[in-house]
Formats: structure tokens, C-alpha cells, sequence
């Protein structure tokens, strides 16, 4: 047996047992950071967050451009200043159906100018965008008897038009207001370079231009003009002009002469046709 089992006895006959052994103590593991590993992932949170604080700055201070496709024009400090511009330069052209206004290069609109610090004011874009850009109007023309004589922003605004006509002269009278004339309503484009341009007008100004009552109308005598050359140039007759004029001669007409010509009748004639019954 080893001497651990072995017992022994003590002065008085006890038995004294032999002491235990202990197990030796385990240290406690201990950690020890990676001072290399510690340092790169600061590193790696401090780019990070740089890059991160950068877009930011970059986001909200980043510049606008007015965009032809994908062609910068002029660049200002923000969307609403660079929405204005073009805002502004189609009002110029149409400042009564500026939403109406396409441009004849391509589509225009307002983006993020990213490394574009080139900026300009309001008004110098303005001018800018003018002188690249050609304004085509998009609208909706009333056609009388054949003829275009006015352009609006859209079909529902031309119809509105006609409405306010009728309803003018329905104003106390009874029966159902009609257009006498053969009236059409046509999508309409129209460049600003038109030779011809047909006026752009609100409803109530188209249903003024068009409803008017008979308006006088007057011709300044030039060299060489007789009543005849007169009657010639505006469609009517020399007995019509001569009962205009009594006071004047077609013989002795001056230069500078006031004639008076037959009144120009309202393009568009309302008439009361009988209700239903």
C-alpha cells in the first residue's frame, strides 16, 4: 500500500490520518486584448463615420441643375430656385398657358448637380435657358367656321370658353344658347418662331375675344390709296366705305386720312334656340 492509506497512531491511541494532497490551483485565464485588433476596428468606425458625415454634407448641399436630357444648362443653389427658372421661362413665352409649354430640343427638368459649382442666379438662367432653348406650346385651338382663332392651355379650358359665351348671352333670355357658327375644338402645337401665332388666352379672356359685340375699325390713309385700293385690302365694297364716310371724297383722300371701315363682327354668334317643350 502507499503511504497515503497508511494511518497512524498518536500519543493517547488515536488514529491521525495522513494529510490530503490538494490538487494545485488553476490560474484564471485572463483576457488580453489585441491592441492591433482594437486599433483597426477604431480606424475602420472612424472611416466609416467620415464617409458617412461626407455623404451627408454632400446630400443636402449638393447643387441643381436644369437638365436638357441628360445635358447640364446652368446650375443653381437649389431645386426650388432651379424650378423657378424654368417656371419662369415658360410663363415668358405662354403667360397665359405656361403649363402648356414643352420645348422643341427634348425634355427639361430639374436634378442633383453633382461636381457642378458653377452657379447663377435666377434671372441669369432665365436668360440662359431662352437662348438654348425653343418654347413649343401644346394647347387646344377653337376652330370657327374653319379657321383657328385662339389657343388654350388644354381641351377642358376651350370648352370653358364656349360655356362662359353661352351663358353670357343666356342672361335674360330664355331658350337654349347655340353657336351659329361651325365651332371645333383641335390639339394644337404651336413653336414661339410661329409666322402666324395664334394668341394663348385664359377662358374668360378667349370668351371675351370671341364674344365681343361688333368693335369699330379704322384705316390710316397711305400714298396711292384710293376707296377702291381700300375696299380691295379688307374684303368689302366701295358703296360700304363711302356710306362710312360721308365727309371724305376717294378723290381727295390725304395721307394720313382716318377711313372708316365695317365694324368687325364677333367671331362667334350665340343663339337662342327654342327649349324643349
Amino acid at each position: 500500500m502507499s503511504d497515503d492509506h497508511l494511518s497512524a497512531t498518536g500519543a493517547g491511541g488515536e488514529t491521525v490520518l495522513p494529510p490530503l494532497r490538494r490538487r494545485p490551483r488553476r490560474r484564471k485565464a485572463v483576457y488580453r486584448p489585441s491592441y492591433r485588433k482594437l486599433w483597426a476596428t477604431l480606424m475602420t468606425l472612424a472611416l466609416l463615420g467620415g464617409g458617412g458625415w461626407l455623404l451627408h454634407l454632400q446630400l443636402t448641399r449638393a447643387h441643381y441643375a436644369v437638365l436638357l436630357e441628360h445635358t447640364p444648362l446652368c446650375v443653381l443653389a437649389s431645386e426650388e430656385a432651379a424650378s423657378a427658372a424654368v417656371e419662369a421661362l415658360k410663363i415668358r413665352h405662354a403667360p397665359n398657358a405656361a403649363e402648356a409649354v414643352q420645348f422643341r430640343e427634348g425634355e427639361v427638368r430639374v436634378a442633383r448637380a453633382w461636381g457642378l459649382h458653377a452657379l447663377v442666379t435666377v434671372e441669369d438662367a432665365v436668360e440662359a435657358l431662352d437662348a438654348k432653348l425653343t418654347a413649343v406650346i401644346q394647347g387646344a385651338a377653337i376652330i370657327v367656321n374653319g379657321k383657328p382663332l385662339v389657343l388654350l392651355a388644354s381641351h377642358a379650358e376651350a370648352w370653358r370658353a364656349i360655356s362662359l359665351m353661352q351663358e353670357r348671352a343666356a342672361v335674360g333670355k330664355t331658350g337654349v344658347p347655340t353657336v351659329k357658327e361651325r365651332l371645333a375644338i383641335r390639339p394644337y402645337t404651336q413653336a414661339e418662331d410661329a409666322k402666324s401665332p395664334l394668341p394663348v388666352m385664359t377662358a374668360e379672356e378667349a370668351a371675351d375675344e370671341l364674344g365681343h359685340p361688333p368693335r369699330e375699325r379704322y384705316h390710316t390713309v397711305k400714298r396711292g390709296e384710293s376707296f377702291y385700293v381700300i375696299a380691295r385690302r379688307y374684303g368689302t365694297t366701295v358703296e360700304a366705305i363711302e356710306k362710312l364716310n360721308p365727309t371724305l371724297s376717294s378723290s381727295r383722300l390725304d395721307i394720313g386720312d382716318a377711313v372708316r371701315l365695317p365694324d368687325i363682327p364677333a367671331p362667334i354668334t350665340i343663339v337662342m334656340r327654342p327649349g324643349d317643350r
